[in-house]
């Protein structure tokens, strides 16, 4: 009797105490989860806060220290790169304060991001060094915002010296990035940097022509075209005698800005006056 009574205890409470103590784990899960996201909420919140309106000052920032570097004439590629300086700092900073407001040992997470900046720093030794030559760039001025170069290959005109890349726009109005560490071992052509250029036009006429009247002929062709300024002056050179024709080359000096337009009117102006003086043109080979 007594066996057969607790065997009937036994199965009259396990039933009915197992639904009760999963009900009761679930309940005490949701409650640990309600503390937890309620001890939390005003942190993420006050952090997601502080970030935004740190993001938004220090765009503010940004452009105002630009706007008042202009304004001091300071160079513009400088002016840019503090001011871009200046915004992500900023922002590192109120990063490293958002982590504060979740109890973050600061101390202990600099010295952890010293160590994960060492290890990430060998693996981007890459971008270090286009950060690095940025850097030159902006102290030696090989070329300057607004520059016309030629560099790594590439040319056209510099729209910004980057913290890692240099931007050009091209004559086609395309955009070319080429990476500081590139623009800075490459040879830079600057073709801008000074006021005046010297336009070089090579022709060959025909042996028969004479050389008298088609020296007179290409310099009055020079002569023809007023954007060419008259100091420093003008010259017509015999260069060779070709396997097909007397090379002749015109130089020409001018304004940086007429570079082009002077280039097309000499090479216009050349064959009209060789044309009336009956000198034929002949393909250089």
């Amino acid at each position: 009797m007594l066996l057969d009574d607790a065997l009937v205890a036994a199965a009259d409470t396990t039933p009915a105490s197992s639904p009760r103590g999963f009900t009761g784990t679930l309940q005490q899960f949701a409650d640990e989860v309600v503390k937890t996201v309620g001890r939390f909420t005003p942190s993420v919140v006050g952090a997601l806060l502080f970030f935004l309106a740190a993001w938004i000052v220090s765009g503010t920032l940004s452009r105002f220290l630009l706007k008042s570097l202009l304004k001091a004439r300071v160079e513009v590629t400088i002016a840019k790169f503090l001011a871009t300086l200046l915004r992500w700092t900023l922002i590192a900073l109120s990063a490293v304060a958002c982590l504060g407001m979740f109890g973050v040992n600061i101390a202990a997470f600099a010295a952890m991001l010293g160590a994960i900046g060492l290890a990430i720093g060998l693996a981007l030794q890459g971008s270090l060094s286009n950060m690095a030559a940025g850097v030159m760039l902006l102290l030696f001025r090989p070329f300057r915002v607004g520059d016309a170069i030629v560099v790594a290959g590439q040319a056209g005109v510099v729209d910004e010296i980057e913290l890692f890349s240099t931007r050009l726009d091209t004559a086609d109005n395309r955009r070319i990035i080429i990476p500081n560490s590139a623009a800075f071992n490459a040879i830079v052509e600057n073709t801008s940097h000074h006021d005046l250029r010297r336009v070089d036009i090579t022709v060959g006429v025909d042996y028969g022509g004479d050389i008298a009247a088609t020296r007179q002929a290409l310099t009055a062709a020079i002569d023809s075209v007023p954007e060419v300024i008259d100091q420093p002056p003008s010259v017509v050179v015999q260069v060779r005698f070709g396997k097909s024709a007397v090379e002749w080359q015109l130089c020409a000096w001018c304004k940086k800005e007429d570079y082009f337009a002077v280039q097309q009117a000499l090479m216009q102006a050349t064959q009209d006056q060789l044309a009336r003086v009956e000198i034929k043109l002949v393909p250089m080979l």
